[in-house]
């Protein structure tokens, strides 16, 4: 393999974005592309680094959980009738009911 030197350039944050852009596209490895392209293989790996960090930046969203105000905590049927109990219900009055439906 022939040794070609480089020349130092630098580029401008969106023209590397694009070239970026351009190497994942080819299907070339790292060396492939930047030999192909004149383009010196530690600039396009800090690119590609580059990029990483300010996926992982983007990828986190902060998000708020709640509960549902109402839980089912317990399903019935009894005689046909479904009857759906929740959390915090009154359980004398669930008896009640229950004795109603035998």
């Amino acid at each position: 393999m022939e040794s070609v030197k480089k020349k130092k350039r630098n580029f401008r944050r969106k023209e590397s974005e694009l070239l970026l852009k351009k190497y994942r596209e080819s299907g070339l490895t790292q060396r492939e592309w930047c030999e192909q392209e004149g383009i010196n293989l530690s600039a396009l790996r800090y690119w590609v680094k580059r990029a990483s960090r300010e996926k992982q930046k983007c990828a986190l969203v902060p998000i708020e959980v709640r509960r549902p105000e109402k839980l089912c905590s317990l399903k019935l049927e009894v005689s046909g009738i479904r009857i759906q109990v929740e959390e915090g219900s009154d359980p004398v009055l669930l008896a009640k009911v229950l004795r109603e439906l035998r």
